[in-house]
């Protein structure tokens, strides 16, 4: 059965890609091999930036939220994943989501967060088991990391930054599969 969930989570994993037509997307298919804190210490490095390249002088934008209506992140985190890319990721494996009864039931339940995405609040990743690996282990502590500002302040898929609520709505998924 895990062979199976496997298979099932790199189709998915595929399918969000080939969906989202991201870039950011693409970065993160590609590069799995690495954790964001190496991604952060790749892009802050001395080596990164050098004399020939220097840093801006310009502060960092806003990140972009999803509360705004009408807005392309609004229509995204409030209708496209659930809509578009959660669907189709159903209707693409619907045999396998069937034969685990679980897995549809924690599928359902992220589905419903989504649909109700202002009102929801983010929250920590589920905790791995004791026997999980230490990699596993990692990526959660990496991800309550990530979340924890957002979670202390009470945010939701719609408040919280664009890129770190839609990132995470492909965590969960995986999550729901027990990849």
């Amino acid at each position: 059965m895990i062979d199976t969930r496997n298979a099932l989570a790199r189709s998915i994993s595929g399918l969000l890609f080939l969906v989202s037509g991201s870039s950011v997307h693409a970065f993160v298919q590609v590069h799995t091999s690495r954790t964001p804190n190496q991604y952060l210490k790749m892009a802050s490095s001395d080596a990164a930036v050098s004399a020939a390249q220097p840093t801006p002088a310009l502060e960092l934008p806003e990140p972009l939220r999803s509360e705004t209506v009408g807005t392309w992140a609004y229509d995204t985190m409030s209708r496209r994943v659930d809509a578009e890319i959660l669907e189709r990721t159903y209707q693409d494996n619907k045999d396998q989501f069937e034969e685990w009864p679980q897995v549809m039931k924690d599928f359902q339940k992220l589905r419903a967060d989504l649909q109700d995405a202002a009102n929801v609040k983010l929250h920590y990743p589920t905790k791995p088991e004791d026997d999980a690996s230490a990699e596993r282990k990692l990526e959660v502590e990496q991800w309550m990391e990530i979340l924890k500002p957002h979670v202390d302040a009470s945010e939701t898929w719609l408040s919280s930054p664009w890129m770190v609520s839609e990132f995470y709505v492909y965590r969960r998924l995986m999550d729901c599969l027990g990849y």
